[in-house]
């Protein structure tokens, strides 16, 4: 059983920085010539003047399973300041990809003129399925599975208006064993929601924030822990039962579409071919497998509220889960001391003056919880676009009740795919073929180094911590699973020993 140090981000963090977009930079060197139709009716210019840019030459990386070139082999690493290694991933034969992508800077190719060999086999373009103007690829499968075994090294030529680029790539391609296979079938999962083990307990402090500490009753309080932290900070009123309903749902709805996103689910939450294969269940969903029909073999669980051990709770751990190496049995994370820890995170932000005086319009005592302003069946309704007539109160209440849903909602998710991570086997120590570069110190492909089964490669990282999580860096941007654990969720990497 393996902790996760600190939040993966904290809401309020994502709160107080300030988004920023990239301004649009123009036409690039691919599209900067000027087409015929435009210079002929432009006033006074003739077409013959005209000084034709070429089209950029193609840039192309080949690789698989859509690694970047520092994950998929063909750059060394090293780590503890020792010389280079080699690495070489292994693919699954029956479940991987081949791909081309088009590098930026690249210029534009015609995706049916596309040359493949893998050894001495080539492979028809016909089979390429084009997914952008920039990525095409072949996915083999059980029917179509990858025509080499062991060690193989794959060719591509790309043939553009600009010239022709050629690349290639090695990997080691296996059948999958199902001693290493993490989903040999479908997983089920049912997150809980009313778990009821501890007490909240908010005590304010000289500096404007709060002491948040958690007391065991094993007995319970009555209160769901989920709806205790929610209400701690307003979010759900204590005496205002229906509008707390709604903003329990209200936030619930984000998580599940932020999960829905993480592992590639379609819009109505079901698997397909490129989504991780598991269904995700909430308490109380159409269909859901019961709480007390727990057996062990059909379906996992992963508890959503309350907080740590008494001695946890001043680290900053927002969840702990079992770690089940490539996912060979089913757990239950839902008993005292595992599970995703919202009270956590609120400990987290009350505990900073700025986070509190945030929230001190809704929170009790100092505030009005959501539900109990007489403008709040406006501030929370979803469809509510502020106008300039509308009463200043309301749209603050509004804009604040949308910022903790959609922040709070998104943090849960990250935390909740985290610890769902952990047991489906992420992140196996150690480099490629048997590992996936965690607990590694002073990786050359990583930013920080991170204990246990944690990764912290460039970007923003389901399976990295909160103790290396910039949040001023995670505004506006997407928490993922990494390539390689991406890879591995899709069984599209075999990682472990082959023998048993």
């Amino acid at each position: 059983m393996k902790p996760c140090a600190g939040a993966l981000w904290t809401f309020l963090a994502l709160a107080l920085a300030s988004g920023c977009q990239e301004s649009d930079p123009g036409p690039t060197s691919a599209d900067s010539s000027i087409p015929d139709a435009q210079v002929a009716d432009a006033p006074g210019l003739d077409v013959d003047d005209v000084v034709r840019i070429p089209v950029e030459k193609p840039q192309l990386l080949l690789t698989f399973n859509e690694l970047p070139r520092a994950l998929n082999g063909s750059v060394p690493y090293s780590w503890e300041g020792g010389s280079d290694k080699e690495f070489l991933p292994r693919a699954n034969v029956h479940n991987m990809t081949l791909d081309l992508l088009l590098e930026q800077g690249s210029g534009p190719v015609d995706w049916s003129q596309t040359i493949l060999h893998c050894g001495e086999i080539a492979l028809d373009a016909q089979r390429l399925d084009v997914r952008s103007d920039d990525h095409a690829r072949v996915l083999f499968t059980e029917q179509e599975p990858f025509p080499a075994s062991g060690e193989s090294t794959c060719t591509g030529t790309v043939i553009g208006a600009g010239g022709d680029a050629s690349a290639s790539v090695a990997m080691e391609a296996v059948v999958m064993p199902a001693h290493l296979d993490p989903f040999v079938a479908p997983d089920v999962w049912l997150v809980t929601l009313e778990r009821d083990l501890f007490e909240l307990q908010l005590t304010p402090m000289d500096d404007g924030s709060y002491e948040v500490v958690s007391l065991y009753e094993p007995a319970g309080n009555g209160v769901s822990d989920l709806d205790e932290a929610l209400t701690a900070i307003g979010l759900m009123s204590a005496i205002e039962a229906q509008a707390a309903t709604r903003a329990r749902s209200a936030l619930l709805s984000v998580v599940r579409e932020e999960m829905r996103l993480i592992f590639g689910l379609d819009a109505s939450g079901q698997m397909h071919s490129e989504s991780v294969p598991v269904t995700v269940f909430f308490e109380g969903d159409a269909g859901a497998p019961l709480f007390h029909s727990y057996d062990g073999k059909s379906f996992s669980m992963m508890a959503l509220g309350g907080d740590g051990t008494p001695e946890e709770q001043p680290t900053g751990l927002v969840g702990r889960a079992l770690v089940d190496p490539n996912n060979q049995d089913h757990e239950n994370n839902t008993t005292y001391g595992l599970g995703v820890y919202p009270s956590a995170i609120v400990r987290q932000v009350l505990g900073q003056p700025i986070g509190a005086l945030a929230l001190a319009p809704m929170m009790p005592v100092v505030g009005v919880p959501m539900g109990e302003h007489p403008g709040d069946d406006l501030a929370m309704d979803p469809s509510f676009a502020p106008s300039p007539g509308d009463p200043q109160d309301v749209v603050e209440r509004h804009q604040l009740y949308r910022l903790v849903i959609d922040l709070l909602g998104q943090a849960i998710a990250a935390t909740l795919a985290h610890e769902m991570g952990h047991s489906l086997g992420l992140v196996p120590p150690g480099p490629p073929p048997t590992g996936l570069f965690a607990n590694m110190p002073a990786l050359s492909l990583t930013d920080y180094d991170i204990d246990g089964w944690h990764i912290d490669t460039p970007g923003l990282n389901i399976m990295q911590t909160g103790a290396v999580t910039s949040w001023v860096e995670a505004v506006g941007q997407e928490m993922r699973f990494n390539p390689l654990n991406i890879a591995y969720l899709r069984r599209r990497l075999v990682v472990g020993a082959l023998d048993p």
